[in-house]
């Protein structure tokens, strides 16, 4: 009788888990489809805004213009969408038990093209990972999936999000891992791992198998050479500190202003992007072309510290003044 009772309960058990692995599939291809999708939609998007030699005067006037709009769907429609989109997703993880609602994926989706697009320092990668965390909880909550299933769902649409987005699978589960559920030994590793995969997979079959930078080959010549890097840790850990702090402080600057300021608060940013890419104009949007170029030896020093103090103080400006867009792909260009 014993035995009898507890097939019925192992046959449920095999079924969910069943349930779990054919989701893990399904999201991973939905959040590798979302990933290249957003990267197309934000190049044609910066394509329709700019063209392909902008005036000095459409470098001024398309970053406000886009901030005024996103300005208002951000306090009417979006209001969850600022930023990169990474704290939100942690915060539903841990507190809400990976609920989310489904209009964060067609927020983060439209608001992350228009900032992007429309000439903002801000990278993709982070809003890709709300936007996949979001239509894994979308498809958990529909299914509908336990509350320990469903919370389990949103580090793999984050895995495959970031997998797609970076054409990085190994990365993405760790960072799923390590950023989002924060244990490294999580039983979730297999999940992640599959999401991961076939949402690269989706990615290079839309997009190619091309490495996301073309990093020359390189052999060290001398010892000394290792004094550079380490003077170059250090550069680049003064400026990391600089860039953080004055993110966060620009950022707790814009939020005690008066509530009524907060549907402009976005459009004062684009103001003064519109004013640094008149001088600047390569520090807009992801900049991974400029990134490509560094690592190939084509641009020169001058040209480089230009841009590296540059993009810091414009992806300040932008993400601190409240519109939607990550930071690692500006965090890639300074460095």
């Amino acid at each position: 009788m014993k035995r009898l009772r507890a097939m019925p309960l192992q046959q449920l058990r095999l079924r969910e888990n069943q349930l779990f692995l054919a989701l893990t599939l399904v999201v991973g291809v939905l959040a590798g489809l979302s990933a290249v999708m957003f990267t197309i939609a934000i190049e044609w998007a910066s394509r329709l805004f700019f063209g392909m030699d902008p005036t000095a005067g459409r470098l001024f006037l398309v970053p406000v213009a886009i901030s005024v709009v996103a300005g208002v769907l951000f306090a009417k429609v979006f209001p969850d969408v600022r930023g990169s989109g990474i704290p939100q997703t942690k915060a539903a993880f841990h507190l809400r038990d990976g609920v989310m609602p489904p209009r964060v994926a067609i927020g983060k989706f439209l608001m992350g093209v228009l900032c992007n697009g429309g000439g903002h320092s801000v990278g993709r990668e982070g809003a890709s990972v709300q936007i996949g965390a979001s239509i894994a909880s979308s498809v958990g909550q529909w299914v509908p999936l336990p509350a320990e299933r469903l919370k389990a769902l949103v580090p793999v649409g984050v895995a495959g999000a970031l997998a797609a987005a970076f054409n990085t699978p190994i990365a993405a589960v760790i960072f799923a891992l390590e950023e989002i559920i924060g244990d490294m030994n999580a039983p979730l590793l297999g999940s992640t791992g599959v999401a991961a995969v076939s949402s690269v997979l989706v990615g290079r079959a839309i997009l190619g198998d091309e490495p996301l930078f073309r990093v020359p080959p390189y052999t060290m010549q001398h010892p000394a050479e290792l004094a550079g890097y380490a003077l170059l840790g250090i550069i680049g850990g003064v400026l990391a500190v600089a860039f953080c702090k004055g993110l966060l402080a620009l950022r707790d600057r814009f939020k005690r202003m008066p509530a009524s300021t907060v549907v402009w608060q976005p459009a004062i940013g684009g103001v003064a992007i519109g004013l640094i890419l008149i001088a600047v104009p390569q520090v807009m949007g992801v900049g991974y072309a400029y990134v490509d170029q560094a690592l190939s030896g084509g641009l020169t020093l001058r040209v480089l510290v230009t841009l590296c103090l540059v993009k810091i103080v414009a992806t300040i400006i932008s993400y601190a003044s409240g519109n939607a867009g990550g930071v690692f792909a500006p965090s890639l260009y300074i460095g």
